[in-house]
């Protein structure tokens, strides 16, 4: 049997819809002439600007780190500062440099200022920009009064030299800072021999002048540690701080005991007055110690010395005694003799007899 051919196969209909100029026979051939004819190209679609709509959520800016870093700007200096006029901010008072208290001055003109401003030493910048107007109201006693004089913006003459030497200070000390702080870790059912290494370190740093952090917590898969445990090692902690001269806990202790524990030690830098202060006073303090052991051994010493005084002194009242009642026991046996003798020779002389 004969089966008929499809007429809307794939292959046409896929034709049909991308090649619709060109003629087709009834066969379903291309002609020659189809062949020539150049292929349309289907539209390009150029893409849109998103309109915000109803169903189109807005995308918001990241606010990422590095982002936040571009949009954050620098004090505008010298001829960036867009403002005419300009009000220069003295410096802070030197006995209380905390306070951020400084004079304004009168409004000026940004051109006459910086005409004015050697640009090879110091420098413009400008810290605050014009202060809005404050509404007054004339008929309220009470309100602030209008400012006479043109909005200017608030500036700062800067000493180059003197700005790059407390930045390179600023920089210098945090690096100090960051050098200077040390780490260490135990837990709480630590072995006797690794927490006297730990502790060695411990006072290392501190002798240094270190700020030490301390973090205790529970061994993974490691076995809870008692209570006791627990509290003993806290005091050998603060025992092995202790021994530091000047050194001391900066910070109250932070954690639940058995848990997870940080604790904040510093100790005095090397080459500082208050470490030869501490240091001198640990060196008289551990004399004054001495001083008394070597006291109360020394009492000792003495107390044992008249103790056996007193016993030789009981020993000899005793050896007296015990020869006089010797003596007395042998004159005795003497007069027992003696008696003897004469009923001895009383009983001869009544034999002769």
């Amino acid at each position: 049997m004969r089966h008929t051919r499809c007429l809307y196969s794939p292959a046409r209909a896929l034709r049909r819809v991308f090649l619709p100029d060109l003629s087709s026979g009834s066969n379903g051939l291309l002609s020659s002439t189809s062949l020539t004819k150049p292929i349309p190209r289907l539209p390009y679609l150029k893409p849109t600007a998103g309109i915000p709509s109803a169903t189109t959520p807005l995308r918001t800016l990241a606010t990422t780190p590095a982002l936040r870093r571009i949009e954050r700007k620098k004090h505008l200096t010298n001829d960036e500062i867009p403002y005419r006029w300009i009000r220069i901010a003295s410096a802070p008072s030197p006995d209380s440099p905390s306070s951020g208290n400084s004079d304004l001055s009168p409004p000026q003109r940004t051109e006459s200022v910086l005409s004015t401003l050697n640009r090879k030493t110091h420098m413009l910048i400008m810290v605050a920009p014009p202060p809005p107007p404050p509404l007054s109201d004339p008929s309220d006693p009470d309100s602030p009064p209008l400012i006479s004089g043109p909005s200017a913006a608030i500036c700062r003459i800067i000493d180059k030299v003197a700005a790059a030497a407390e930045a390179s200070a600023a920089a210098k000390t945090a690096r100090r800072k960051a050098v200077n702080k040390k780490e260490l870790e135990l837990n709480w059912a630590i072995a006797p021999n690794d927490l006297e290494h730990k502790l060695r370190r411990l006072r290392e740093f501190l002798d240094k002048g270190m700020h030490v952090e301390l973090m205790l917590a529970r061994k993974r898969r490691g076995r809870p540690a008692t209570a006791a445990e627990s509290a003993e090692v806290l005091r050998r902690i603060r025992e092995a701080v202790e021994e530091v001269p000047g050194a001391k806990e900066v910070r109250k202790m932070d954690g639940t005991v058995g848990g997870v524990v940080r604790m904040f030690f510093e100790g005095l830098a090397l080459g500082s007055k208050e470490k030869k202060k501490a240091v001198e006073e640990a060196a008289r303090a551990e004399e004054a110690a001495w001083a008394r052991e070597e006291a109360a051994r020394a009492k000792e010493v003495e107390e044992a010395a008249r103790a056996k005084e007193v016993g030789e002194e009981d020993n000899g009242g005793v050896v007296e005694v015990a020869e006089e009642e010797e003596e007395i026991s042998q004159a005795g046996e003497k007069g027992e003799e003696a008696e003897e003798g004469s009923v001895v020779r009383e009983a001869d002389e009544k034999g002769e007899r």
